[in-house]
């Protein structure tokens, strides 16, 4: 879903009245111009979601079922409370090949499919579900923009459960195993050995493939190794709806502090003196 449609849907500027003709004979008086910086798409779509108000668990439930009649502005509605949730989101994978609007472009994608597929009678909160399928997307995402050439992002996956399972084979067997064993160990046919040797080749990161940061593979460079489960990352996005909706409910001025300082608005943390400056 572009940023920029979603904008376009989510601004709808009244036109300016024109105004009043001069007397005959006088002349008319300049208008002011007001100096307001331009603000980007990204810049005017941050700012426009931040407005939205978020939902309850009870209406999260009523209109998760409306979405299962097939009721298209329950869908929307669904979605637009919880584009703040992506951005969230978005902005820990920065600085990995892809920009903060293509994150949150592809994080929505994994929004729209949370919103389709959320079942009201597993007694969670949608932001929880949400969350583990709007990283899914992302990540599928870089994967699949951070080498000239590709391959399925599914395969990235298995090449990671290869990778353990040689390494645990190793040190079982006190030497390198062989193919067939690595494959015998994960349950995989012995012909599809041509097609992960074909990935292994493919996966390698860098224009030589030789030196060693080149050597490593492409999940190695993309997975933290410090990462949580997704039960982690769900509950995580549990609290940070939690979070929101308190911010909704307190004072405009100290909600607005708390924001800038944690970076849950429309920019990054802010220090404290940035945000004495304003």
């Amino acid at each position: 879903m572009s940023i920029q449609i979603l904008a376009n849907d989510l601004i709808r500027p009244t036109p300016p009245a024109l105004p009043p003709a001069a007397p005959a004979g006088l002349a008319a008086r300049p208008r002011r111009v007001r100096s307001d910086p331009v603000q980007s798409p990204l810049e005017m779509y941050l700012r426009e979601i931040n407005e939205i108000p978020l939902l309850s668990a009870d209406e999260e439930k009523t209109l998760a079922y409306r979405i299962q009649e097939g009721d298209g502005e329950a869908r929307d509605q669904m979605v637009r409370a919880n584009l703040r949730l992506v951005v969230y989101l978005a902005r820990a994978y920065t600085g990995n090949g892809l920009g903060l609007q293509d994150l949150i472009e592809e994080g929505n994608l994994g929004l729209l499919r949370a919103v389709e597929d959320f079942d009201p009678s597993m007694n969670t909160r949608f932001s929880t579900y949400a969350g583990y399928w709007i990283k899914q997307s992302i990540k599928r995402a870089l994967v699949n923009t951070a080498r000239t050439i590709r391959i399925p992002a599914y395969m990235v996956g298995l090449l990671t459960r290869w990778r353990q399972a040689s390494a645990r084979l190793q040190e079982d067997l006190a030497r390198s195993p062989t193919q067939e064993e690595v494959a015998d160990s994960l349950g995989l046919p012995r012909k599809q050995l041509d097609a992960i040797n074909q990935a292994i080749g493919l996966d390698r990161l860098g224009p030589g493939g030789d030196g060693a940061e080149s050597g490593r593979l492409l999940d190695e460079a993309l997975v933290d190794p410090s990462a949580r489960p997704p039960e982690a990352e769900m509950s995580e996005a549990e609290d940070l709806h939690h979070v929101l909706d308190v911010l909704d409910r307190m004072d405009e001025r100290d909600a607005t502090v708390l924001r800038m300082r944690f970076g849950l608005g429309d920019e990054g943390p802010r220090t404290l003196t940035e945000i004495g400056r304003r």
